[in-house]
């Protein structure tokens, strides 16, 4: 018997636990963990369910998905679940999150589901089934699954809300890369290694380089010039809310000061402070996280985003210098 916490219709734990299949003739939200694998071809893992499966034998569905046991984090169960359904070892800090999504369509499936993206290349033939719940499993680059769902094809089953957020997810990841590697290709070219570009609204308003000592001043870092840059080009002084900061390196004290005061959205950076600090020039080492929280609103930090290329350039500059 496989016993579940139960939670109230906010997500929140009410302290009872209920046997797994009680808990759905009962109608009890419970939660699961939902893991879709992605490999570096953007191609997304779907698992068949196997014939013995109760509910939906032979379908095609999320890469490792399951109930989270009594007394275990979302994570813990997601990570186990991984490892008995496909063989794969994981840690929480290789899990990124996607979403929460509520379940209330179907009165005794009434769950919230943890959904995560894991980044793994095993070859299909390196899959391991322990318990025997997924019969084979197989690769869709992601635009095609996406085709897929659209099309509503047959033995796939659909997660509307669930794919609808994955997609999302994976397309501003790929966003992502594009404009940080604008970012470091501008720190490549740069007096000093580090750049940094403001978007909006999905185009670059602002970009600069470090400018530090060329325009005699010890304060002109590539962020707080992007900042400036930004708002001359689109007369935004004081209006950069929702905006993105893309930069080659963490962003320090200051900078992030800037940032949060300007109200940015998000944060994406390649090298970390203490990249810097050991490559290229001293650094004040702080946390990100929590200068975040003297922020007036919430904003989303991606980290160390294609961290290798822009280490490389603090590397060979700091060599050569």
């Amino acid at each position: 018997m496989e016993y579940i916490d139960i939670f109230d219709e906010n997500n929140n734990p009410i302290g009872e636990i209920k046997e797994k299949q009680q808990a759905h003739e009962d109608g009890n939200f419970h939660r699961t963990g939902h893991v879709w694998i992605i490999n570096d071809k953007n191609e997304l893992l779907l698992q068949k369910r196997s014939a013995s499966k109760k509910s939906h034998p032979n379908c095609w569905d999320i890469s490792g998905a399951g109930h989270i046991r009594a007394g275990e984090s979302v994570t813990e169960g997601a990570i186990r679940e991984l490892k008995e359904e496909l063989g794969v070892e994981a840690t929480e800090k290789d899990l990124n999150y996607i979403a929460t999504i509520k379940s209330t369509k179907n009165p005794k499936n009434m769950e919230f589901g943890h959904v995560y993206l894991l980044r793994c290349n095993k070859k299909i033939e390196d899959y391991i089934f322990e318990d025997e719940e997924v019969s084979e499993v197989k690769y869709v680059y992601y635009e095609e699954l996406e085709k897929m769902v659209k099309n509503k094809a047959e033995g796939l089953l659909l997660h509307d809300e669930e794919f609808k957020k994955l997609f999302e997810y994976i397309r501003n990841k790929e966003e992502d890369k594009y404009y940080i590697d604008i970012a470091i290709e501008i720190s490549k070219n740069a007096k000093y290694p580090y750049g940094a570009i403001v978007v909006k609204d999905g185009q670059i308003i602002g970009r600069s380089d470090d400018k530090t000592l060329m325009e005699t001043s010890m304060y002109s870092h590539a962020e707080l010039e992007a900042i400036e840059s930004a708002s001359k080009n689109k007369n935004l002084y004081g209006d950069l809310k929702g905006a993105t900061m893309y930069v080659s390196c963490e962003p320090c004290m200051m900078c992030m000061g800037a940032i949060l005061y300007e109200e940015f959205s998000k944060i994406v950076y390649a090298a970390t402070l203490q990249d810097s600090n050991d490559n290229y020039c001293p650094e004040m080492i702080t946390n990100i996280d929590e200068l975040a929280k003297y922020g007036n609103s919430e904003i989303e930090i991606i980290k160390e985003l294609h961290r290798e290329k822009a280490l490389e350039v603090l590397k060979m500059r700091g060599e050569t210098e």
